[in-house]
């Protein structure tokens, strides 16, 4: 390990640094040079080696870090890692990294997978990464039954609230999760439940009454969706309009 004075002026620290890591040379030589040339620039002498000078040893017993201590006994009572931070006055930042540690001793992927095996009694909050699959989870059970009864994007989008890019990201959750291939799309979900889907909309025989009930909802742009013409019989023109006529 060797120590370099860092700064300006009389405002100087400690910096260490170790051949183990892999930027170690162009930490020695943008100190030596001052920052005049890189690591890359200097060719590297034959006794630098990357290795360490003394084995590494790990102390046996010897007394847990009191703010490593500190975040595990509120990770046991079930504390957020906002409320950790806040109560020991450290950032967010510093409680994730402690439980990644503290997991990582443990052998363990997560919070709730440390709490099982340690036998807490106290329920472990969601993370970021588990709050984001609860949210996607209950997005896809809105989307899967309105997009099963023929309903586009822009219909899922009023009914739930949701935006169109939310709806988009379910449903490719939904064909994932079904071996759907790309451009298969909702009717080969629909054969999966036993359910016939026209390819758009609902149809055109159901068309013009979507159009009808969307209108009464307040759907913006509902009064522009087209309207397939209906079929009427011909009637032969009148001998009073032809009479006007000439």
């Amino acid at each position: 390990m060797a120590h370099f004075e860092k700064g300006v002026g009389d405002e100087r620290r400690i910096d260490g640094t170790t051949r183990v890591n892999s930027s170690a040379w162009n930490q020695v030589v943008s100190h030596l040079t001052r920052g005049l040339l890189f690591g890359h620039e200097v060719q590297k002498p034959q006794w630098y080696r990357p290795q360490r000078k003394n084995a590494r040893s790990r102390r046996l017993h010897a007394a847990p870090a009191l703010k490593r201590e500190a975040v595990f006994t509120r990770l046991m009572n079930g504390w957020t890692p906002e409320q950790i931070a806040l109560h020991l006055l450290i950032s967010k930042d510093a409680v994730e990294l402690h439980t990644q540690r503290i997991c990582k001793q443990e052998r363990v992927k997560n919070r709730r997978e440390l709490a099982a095996k340690l036998g807490w009694k106290h329920e472990q909050p969601l993370n970021g990464r588990e709050k984001l699959l609860a949210l996607a989870r209950e997005k896809e059970e809105q989307v899967l039954p309105l997009i099963l009864e023929g309903l586009s994007w822009q219909e899922i989008a009023s009914r739930t609230g949701l935006k169109l890019w939310n709806v988009h990201q379910a449903l490719r959750r939904i064909y994932k999760k079904h071996g759907l291939a790309k451009r298969q799309g909702k009717r080969a979900l629909g054969r999966k439940f036993g359910i016939e889907l026209p390819r758009f909309g609902r149809g055109p025989d159901q068309r013009p009454r979507k159009c009808a009930v969307a209108a009464e909802q307040g759907i913006p742009g509902a009064a522009r969706l087209p309207i397939p013409p209906t079929s009427t019989p011909s009637t032969p023109p009148s001998s009073t309009s032809s009479a006007s006529i000439t």
